[in-house]
C-alpha cells in the first residue's frame, strides 16, 4: 500500500479551520483504494513579517546604541 499526497506547493495564510487544502490517496499496486480530503484542524493566521523584521532591526540598533 502506498500513500500519495496532493497538496499545493504554496498556501496563503488566512485559511480557516475546516478548509480543504488537498487530499491523500491510498494506492495498492498502482490502483486507488480510497482518497480523503486533507482538512485544516486549526486556523492559519497571517503574520506580518515585514513589521516584525523592522522591529527586530530597530531593537538591534537600540541595543548597540545603549551599550
Amino acid at each position: 500500500i502506498e500513500a500519495k499526497f496532493e497538496l499545493p506547493k504554496f498556501l496563503f495564510a488566512g485559511l480557516k479551520k475546516g478548509d480543504k487544502i488537498g487530499r491523500i490517496i491510498y494506492l495498492c499496486n498502482g490502483r486507488m483504494i480510497v482518497s480523503a480530503p486533507i482538512i485544516l484542524c486549526e486556523d492559519a493566521i497571517a503574520i506580518k513579517y515585514r513589521f516584525n523584521f523592522i522591529d527586530w532591526i530597530k531593537n538591534i540598533f537600540l541595543r548597540i546604541r545603549y551599550k
